[in-house]
């Protein structure tokens, strides 16, 4: 098999990635573990929040700010949230905000733009600086442990913490190396693929979560898996068929680049994609496994997932749907039995939500569901 050569970095990429091996995988491999197709997964549905955390408070300085677009927590029980909110690290015990970490700045125990954070061993959170390019290592109770510059060795992907205690980087520049798996020392463990990577891309996700590490690549029909001690397993194998996409679709997916077959390009633009995208990222499920998240032309539509086990068997598909106040509901984890959402309503307030994921009876009855 091919090395990995596509990786992850949060959320807004380029589409021109991983064009070596989008014909890689067409041949297919022997070994790969087929999926069935997504539609044809058994529905499951939302309960009521069982936990919300956000919205308008007495003290303005206590509010989210809504406004970040790289908002977005991490679980370390089903009563406690962390919240990364651009400057500052807020830390919840229920609904009720226990402690605050960080201030605008430069300097110790201070950030500029929190980008990650990831849950690193059970009491254990790293988070990532996209512009001081550091990470700082915390405790499940807000203390500061350390803080330590990484620079071009990489950046912390959204899912990129394996469990064991180490976490990965993605490299910022081709020339800097591969992915690097580091530990909360800040020290390299090593390097597990390829350093040779091309300019990273557009809809790629890169998973780490219960000691495995999976590549979701878009425009590729199949999903690379890595597990411990980091020898590559059987890859997933999608059963849908890429689509043709049309000039209308294409500038509506890639508005900043040139439609296309459009002759006129202007500096930094590229041709978009000449089919649909696969699916839009990818979540882990806490568990080795992977939410995969439907493409939709409307950035402000429901969400729509799939799970796929730690096995590769398509278990389940839910929608994310907004309500009458709710301007946009994402995604932000999925652990095991339920799902944190960020919304963000017409008000201008932001929440989070944790809820449980139901399995759907007739007679439009429900039950907790367990996978």
């Amino acid at each position: 098999m091919t090395l990995l050569r596509c990786i992850l970095v949060s959320g807004a990429l380029s589409s021109g990635a991983c064009a070596e091996l989008r014909d890689t995988a067409s041949a297919g491999d022997a070994a790969d573990v087929v999926v069935a197709p997504r539609a044809s997964a058994p529905v499951v549905a939302l309960g009521k929040p069982t936990l919300t955390i956000g919205g308008v408070t007495a003290r303005q300085e206590d509010e989210l700010n809504h406004k970040n677009g790289f908002l977005t927590g991490v679980e370390y029980d089903s009563l406690r949230f962390v919240v990364l909110d651009e400057s500052k690290l807020r830390y919840f015990h229920a609904s009720k905000q226990t402690a605050v970490v960080g201030r605008k700045g430069s300097g110790p125990g201070e950030f500029r733009t929190l980008a990650t954070l990831c849950r690193v061993l059970a009491d254990t959170l790293v988070a990532y600086d996209a512009t001081l390019q550091r990470i700082t290592v915390l405790t499940s109770e807000g203390e500061l442990v350390r803080q330590f510059a990484v620079g071009t060795v990489g950046g912390l992907p959204r899912d990129g913490c394996i469990g064991d205690g180490t976490f990965l980087l993605y490299p910022i520049r081709r020339e800097t190396g591969g992915l690097v798996r580091m530990n909360t020392a800040g020290s390299v463990v090593d390097t597990l693929f390829h350093s040779e990577l091309p300019t990273l891309g557009r809809r790629v996700s890169f998973v780490a979560n219960a000691g495995a590490v999976l590549i979701a690549n878009s425009n590729e029909l199949r999903i690379r898996r890595v597990a411990a001690p980091f020898v590559e397993r059987p890859a997933l194998r999608l059963s849908e068929q890429r689509t043709p996409l049309s000039v209308e679709d294409a500038r509506a997916l890639f508005p900043y680049q040139a439609a296309a077959g459009s002759k006129v390009k202007a500096r930094g633009e590229r041709v978009p994609e000449r089919f649909w995208p696969l699916f839009e990222k990818a979540l882990g499920d806490g568990a080795g496994g992977l939410w995969l998240q439907d493409v939709t032309s409307d950035g402000f539509a429901a969400e729509e997932w799939a799970w796929i086990d730690s096995q590769g068997t398509l278990r389940a598909r839910l929608a994310i749907k907004n309500d009458a106040n709710t301007l946009l509901s994402q995604a932000v984890q999925f652990v095991p039995g339920a799902v944190w959402i960020l919304r963000r309503d017409r008000d201008g307030a932001a929440h989070f939500d944790r809820r449980p994921i139901l399995r759907e009876l007739k007679g439009a009855t429900t039950r907790p569901w367990a996978g």
